[in-house]
């Protein structure tokens, strides 16, 4: 996914991603083809279509603004904005079947702690 792909959905739903989102998407996605990232999300993916961005939103509170999907034996969990949380730097939640499992003040909050659980993992003996 690229930039432009972002300001494509931005513009389709009408909404603008956080700036931390935008900044720090060239890390993110990089991160996500990382050995590390695979082995702590081994079915993840993004959601980088306003069709695919709908299909999600049909399973979720309408606040919630999905971004990953991570593919689980029993249903997917999602990885989303809480436009309900207020801005401009909304809080990060993981949707799953049907409540919030764990959540994060903000993107780059939830992408340390992505990188903090990688170094954690790397180091487990």
């Amino acid at each position: 996914m690229s930039i432009q792909q972002l300001q494509e959905i931005e513009r389709t739903l009408g909404f603008s991603y956080p700036a931390s989102f935008v900044s720090m998407f060239a890390e993110f996605q990089a991160l996500l083809g990382t050995e590390g990232f695979r082995s702590l999300f081994p079915g993840a993916s993004l959601i980088w279509s306003a069709p695919d961005i709908a299909a999600a939103q049909a399973d979720m509170p309408a606040a919630f603004l999905p971004f990953m999907r991570e593919v689980q034996p029993s249903w997917p969990e999602y990885y989303a904005f809480d436009l309900g949380s207020g801005g401009p730097e909304f809080r990060v939640v993981v949707w799953s079947d049907h409540a919030v499992v764990m959540d994060w003040e903000n993107f780059p909050v939830f992408l340390a702690w992505i990188h903090e659980h990688i170094a954690r993992d790397e180091t487990s003996p």
